[in-house]
């Protein structure tokens, strides 16, 4: 990860702003742990709202 490399001590706090301020799509399975499938894999979360064709 390129952060990870400039800003060391920085990383983590970038990529955890990352995941919740901008609701980035693409997640780790391991953060799915419970679930069968997910852990070793990755997933989408998708939504949209106010809009309906």
């Amino acid at each position: 990860m390129v952060a990870k490399k400039k800003q060391e001590p920085k990383a983590n706090s970038i990529r955890k702003f990352l995941r919740t301020g901008l609701k980035v799509c693409l997640h780790d399975g391991d953060e799915k742990a419970e679930y069968e499938d997910y852990p070793g894999n990755k997933f989408v979360l998708a939504s949209a709202t106010g809009y309906r064709p």
